[in-house]
């Protein structure tokens, strides 16, 4: 997806002009329309993120699609799929100040919506880009890794364990 427009970074909490992709009507990915939004000043817990990578996985798809059967309640059509961003902090709500600033590098895992140019991200689930990774790898990072926690760990048994120098050990109670 290519990302159309243009915005400036700025402290000031006031609402900005995006772009959103939607899809109107599930089914085909042909469905989605580029669409000029609004995007609210951040709340207090709030930080707005510009958008410069997205995920793209299976419930990406699966919500495009229509087949997504764990939707938020607000998933009814129209939707902006999206659920990993990386990106650039643009305005910081006041209660997530101390943990994030303008133009720090940032990733997040959202349920929907990260399909646009700007978002607004509860900044309990934003995470700092850790150096040297690229947005497009930031972005890449939540749903596999959380995806192969949970099949390793919670469905497979295994103990992930800080193991000597630089790696981890993995055991399983598995027979």
């Amino acid at each position: 997806l290519t990302w159309i427009g243009q915005h400036t970074m700025t402290t000031a909490a006031q609402p900005i002009a995006a772009k959103r992709w939607v899809v109107t009507q599930p089914g085909a990915i042909d469905n989605l329309t580029l669409c000029d939004v609004s995007v609210a000043a951040p709340s207090v817990f709030e930080v707005r993120v510009k958008v410069h990578a997205i995920g793209l996985n299976f419930a990406d798809i699966f919500t495009v699609l229509g087949l997504y059967g764990d939707k938020p309640p607000s998933a009814d059509h129209p939707v902006t799929p999206g659920f990993e961003i990386a990106g650039v902090v643009e305005s910081v709500g006041a209660n997530a100040s101390e943990k994030f600033r303008v133009g720090q590098h940032v990733f997040g895992l959202l349920g929907t919506g990260g399909y646009a140019t700007a978002v607004n991200v509860p900044a309990s689930i934003l995470f700092n880009i850790p150096e040297g990774w690229t947005f497009a790898q930031a972005a890449a990072f939540p749903v596999q890794t959380l995806t192969a926690y949970f099949s390793l760990v919670v469905l497979g048994g295994i103990h992930i364990n800080p193991g000597p120098g630089t790696g981890t050990s993995l055991t399983s109670d598995r027979k």
